[in-house]
């Protein structure tokens, strides 16, 4: 014992079948586990490919449905609320506006191509008649050149209001200048009071801010020291227009009375008010008056000058400008075209 030598020896013995089993159960675990990782991965990665890249497949095949020519594609998500839904709802207000334009092409090329057509035709046969008879009766002959003459200034008339129109909605930026309205309103309305006279009608323009002035030649009224101080910034020969176009148009549909053209300086802008005496405009039809070739009542308007266009181009010229244009009017008695545009600084 004391001298470190082996005694005896003790051996002690136990089943490994329990940890044998416990192994096998916890291998089986870790496959099962993992085969139901993969189940759940395959079906999470699923679920993600119908609700994500899904809808963008969708969109992909509404884009290319709308790329073959079908502009009234829509893919109407209402119900989603997350980003892929707001997206499908600009997509879908994107697709309505341009639908809307094209559809509004569509129509203007389609009513320009007619209001084209008339005058061609009857200069067309007012030419052959020149050619075959026109030798024979000078009376015939100037009647058929009198009515080619008007037939040609109804196109032009019809050329350049489009050509005004592209050049108003065409995006391109106007060569800007400050320009006083006050002359330009007093001098469409000395332009055009001979055509008015000659309805029997009268016609004058008055200028105020809010505070009276004196009235001047020609029924205009004027500030102390000469100026209203109705600046804008703009093209003035596109503003010449719009009042010109305004004032025609009251002209046309004024069978007795007068026109009138106010102008003021009011909180930062300049308005125009055009009115007149005539029969008014239905509150039912205002909201298309300015829309290209709209007439209220094709009847009235085949017995009244116009191509319907001139509100178009007043509109688009005050949208250019960055105003506003609106009728006034209860249907019955009088229409008040009122024009307001953004003042400028004078100096």
């Amino acid at each position: 014992r004391g001298n470190g030598a082996v005694v005896a020896t003790a051996y002690v013995a136990d089943s490994l079948t329990p940890v044998e089993r416990t192994q096998r159960a916890f291998t089986a675990f870790l496959a099962i586990s993992a085969l139901l990782a993969m189940a759940l991965i395959a079906g999470v990665t699923a679920w993600l490919s119908r609700t994500a890249i899904g809808p963008i497949d969708e969109i992909a095949r509404a884009a290319r449905e709308i790329g073959a020519g079908d502009l009234a594609k829509r893919l109407n998500w209402h119900k989603r609320s997350d980003e892929l839904g707001t997206l499908a709802a600009t997509f879908d207000d994107m697709m309505s506006k341009l639908e809307s334009a094209f559809d509004r092409e569509r129509r203007f090329i389609a009513d320009a191509s007619h209001e084209l057509k008339t005058p061609l035709t009857v200069i067309n046969a007012n030419a052959q008649m020149l050619g075959r008879w026109a030798d024979r009766d000078e009376a015939l002959r100037g009647e058929a050149l009198e009515s080619i003459r008007a037939e040609s200034a109804t196109m032009a008339r019809v050329i350049n209001a489009m050509l005004t129109l592209a050049k108003a909605e065409g995006g391109a930026a106007l060569a800007t200048e400050p320009v006083d309205l006050q002359p330009l309103v007093d001098d469409v309305a000395a332009s055009l009071r001979p055509s008015a006279e000659r309805k029997g009608l009268t016609l004058s323009s008055s200028c105020d801010e809010r505070g009276g002035g004196r009235r001047g030649p020609g029924g205009a009224e004027k500030r102390p020291g000469g100026a209203l101080g109705a600046l804008v910034r703009g093209d003035s020969g596109l503003l010449r227009q719009l009042i010109s176009n305004l004032t025609e148009n009251a002209i046309k549909f004024t069978a007795a009375g007068g026109i009138t053209l106010v102008l003021r300086r009011d909180d930062g802008w300049v308005r125009l008010e055009v009115r007149d005496t005539g029969p008014g405009i239905p509150p039912a039809v205002q909201p298309y008056v300015f829309d290209r070739f709209y007439r209220a009542d094709p009847a009235r308007s085949r017995s009244v000058e116009g191509m319907g266009l001139g509100l178009a181009v007043a509109r688009s010229i005050v949208r250019v400008h960055g105003g506003s244009v609106r009728v006034v009017s209860d249907g019955k008695s009088g229409t008040t075209f009122v024009v307001e545009l953004p003042a400028a600084a004078a100096g």
